[in-house]
């Protein structure tokens, strides 16, 4: 049933976003003809004069004014969602300051390697204070929820901004990648490593600094807190180092570089690095196949950045830069020696223009692509707002067990539709190899299944 005008002000006043006397003060300045007739109108006219966002409409209108509320915060907005827990743009009653709040559900808060893993997010955010890091602010528990709040950040992320505009030009995108780095370096002297660089982790905000998003998946140098076992793949599968796929407990900064790396090309091009339906091809392209040159993705690229990106993109991780600190002096080498183009400058703001999306490349080479249409994340860990314009129910799932081993034939993995297309460098006996070893695996795995189940049932009763 549809609230009253009474019942929707009471709601506006529990919520803490109207007081009664500010709420009488509006009813006699809209005017007898004016006035709301029903709190779905009240709602309406609220949410026209910036009063009320759609988000807080929605719950209001439900009935639920103490679910904007938490803490010492009113929610504005649902800025992402993932299955551990959300991410909300909130306003703090008594300062008014706005705060993005990371928030743990009621299932999250249940599982205890959730709860471990958002802890561990917390002390890497108290550790790392840089200008381009977004900047947490407190963090602890209300009502059996684990949050953190953060600084919010008017921007967008990157991998929005390729998505809708395309392309940066040169010296934007080198620009976003040099800062991404100096974030970088800093994380990386404190003993955090990312895993998880990717423009949607990168955002720009109006004045043209970025920051480093999300540190849901870090690990701490030096440090065994089990959350990670050798059977568990964390990290986007287009961004991740090829070693980071066989051992993600041995992920270290070169992992972070390489990933950097992919964002970067991404960002120079408008197109993924590599680019086929199967995951598993996808995977084994980022071990084996050629890495693409610039010269034919975007030709307004000097030479000298092309020889950055394939040291970045090393498939060995010594022949990488070993160091964040070695990639920002070379990206600041290529900044300091490439021209502005008059499509916009390094500084520009996140609304500023870029150049067109390059159309789809022939078969055998990487293809168009948004910046991340389709990303493949492994991970069960709370993934909230860093796939902005994803829906993650499309985003086929690393479902099973990765061994450290010198083969991705030892990777088992349940991938939801697609051929995969042929890969570079690999024989036609070798593929059906690779694929009799993973249905050999999954096999095995569902015997184990099959097997522990009975003895449960047996010993159980």
């Amino acid at each position: 049933m549809p609230l009253t005008i009474e019942q929707f002000g009471r709601a506006l006043v529990t919520a803490g976003i109207l007081t009664p006397a500010e709420i009488k003060e509006w009813w006699t300045a809209q005017g007898a003809e004016g006035r709301p007739r029903d709190g779905d109108h009240f709602a309406e006219l609220l949410r026209k004069q910036g009063k009320l966002s759609d988000y807080q409409c929605k719950v209001l209108l439900q009935g639920k004014p103490n679910a904007l509320l938490f803490d010492q915060y009113v929610f504005v907005d649902q800025l992402g969602k993932g299955g551990m827990g959300a991410v909300f743009k909130a306003r703090h009653k008594t300062t008014g300051r706005l705060a993005a709040i990371k928030v743990l559900n009621a299932e999250g808060n249940k599982d205890e390697k959730s709860v471990k893993r958002f802890q561990r997010e917390v002390e890497a955010a108290g550790k790392l204070e840089h200008p381009n890091i977004v900047h947490a602010i407190d963090s602890g528990e209300h009502n059996g929820q684990h949050y953190l709040v953060m600084d919010f950040v008017e921007g967008a992320d990157l991998a929005s901004i390729v998505r809708d505009k395309g392309a940066l030009p040169v010296k934007r995108a080198v620009n976003c990648a040099l800062q991404a780095a100096k974030g970088l370096q800093f994380a990386h002297e404190q003993g955090v490593i990312h895993r998880d660089i990717k423009p949607a982790n990168l955002l720009l905000d109006k004045q043209g600094v970025v920051r480093l998003l999300d540190m849901g998946l870090v690990r701490f140098e030096g440090v065994n807190d089990g959350l990670t076992g050798t059977q568990q793949v964390m990290g986007t599968v287009d961004y991740m180092a090829p070693e980071q796929v066989t051992n993600t407990k041995l992920a270290d900064a070169r992992c972070d570089i390489y990933s950097l790396g992919v964002t970067l090309w991404i960002l120079l091009t408008g197109k993924k690095l590599y680019e086929t339906k199967n995951m598993v091809d996808r995977v084994m392209m980022h071990r084996e196949a050629p890495i693409p040159t610039l010269a034919e993705h975007c030709p307004d690229a000097p030479a000298e950045l092309d020889e950055v990106l394939h040291k970045m993109l090393a498939k060995k991780a010594e022949d990488r830069y070993q160091t964040m600190a070695e990639v920002a002096e070379a990206l600041q080498a290529v900044l300091d020696a490439t021209p502005s183009s008059p499509a916009g400058t390094a500084a520009a703001s996140a609304g500023a223009k870029t150049r067109p999306r390059p159309t789809p490349s022939s078969a055998g080479k990487p293809a168009s692509a948004p910046a991340e249409p389709s990303e493949a994340t492994a991970t069960a860990v709370i993934d909230t707002g860093e796939d902005r314009g994803v829906a993650a129910a499309d985003i086929p799932q690393l479902e099973a067990n990765v061994k450290p081993a010198a083969s991705i034939g030892d990777v088992a993995i349940a991938v939801k539709g697609g051929k995969g297309a042929v890969r570079s460098g690999v024989s036609k006996s070798q593929r059906k190899k690779e694929r009799m070893l993973l249905m050999i695996y999954i096999g095995v795995g569902l015997f184990v299944v099959a097997v522990f189940g009975g003895l449960m049932y047996v010993f159980m009763g």
